[in-house]
């Protein structure tokens, strides 16, 4: 469990604002002047997706309009929070973009050919996503045969963890094309290796 907290002064009167987050369950919870506000327990697939999937969580403190967004690092080990007032950030002054939000709150993204929340990925980034959806079904799938030929469980989680970095990818070499193609060919390779030894 991660935390963060703010103070802020609005109208002339502070307030501490404070998000508390837990890395494996997703659960985000809020709170203003030591009072939740907000208390998110996301299920299972919820939690997966969230895991590196930035989230923006909306609420009112004096009728003044504040946003928490909580953001994966590049690394997936840490997240940065970020808190803005009236559309400015806490931190910098600066004016705060509106991400593109799903229904559920997440910051719209490409982990699913069509995310959970029926919102399709735009045709920009078709290609990478189908190319990392069939990289991870195909980890999955290996993951699954490897089990059966070796007789061996582990082989299924394995073939999970490799579905996760072919989800991942961006995150682990960045965006270029190229290197995500090739994090995702050796995952795959690995795995179809680990299959027929």
């Amino acid at each position: 469990m991660s935390d963060k907290s703010w103070v802020v002064e609005l109208d002339g009167r502070r307030h501490e604002i404070r998000v508390q987050h837990s890395y494996f369950s997703a659960r985000r919870q809020i709170f203003v002047d030591g009072s939740r506000i907000m208390d998110i327990r996301p299920g299972p697939l919820t939690a997966l997706r969230w895991w590196n999937t930035a989230t923006e969580h909306t609420f009112v403190v004096a009728e003044h309009p504040c946003s928490v967004r909580i953001d994966p690092t590049v690394d997936n080990a840490t997240y940065h929070k970020e808190l803005s007032v009236d559309g400015r950030d806490v931190e910098t002054g600066a004016p705060v973009a509106s991400p593109r939000l799903t229904r559920s709150g997440t910051r719209e993204g490409s982990w699913w050919l069509v995310p959970f929340d029926g919102v399709a990925v735009p045709p920009s980034e078709l290609a990478t996503t189908v190319l990392a959806q069939l990289a991870a079904l195909a980890a999955i799938a290996l993951g699954q045969i490897s089990s059966q030929v070796h007789r061996e469980p582990l082989y299924v989680i394995a073939g999970f963890v490799g579905a996760v970095i072919c989800w991942l990818a961006v995150r682990i070499v960045g965006d270029d094309p190229l290197r995500k193609t090739l994090l995702r060919a050796t995952v795959v390779a690995v795995l179809l290796v680990a299959t027929w030894r």
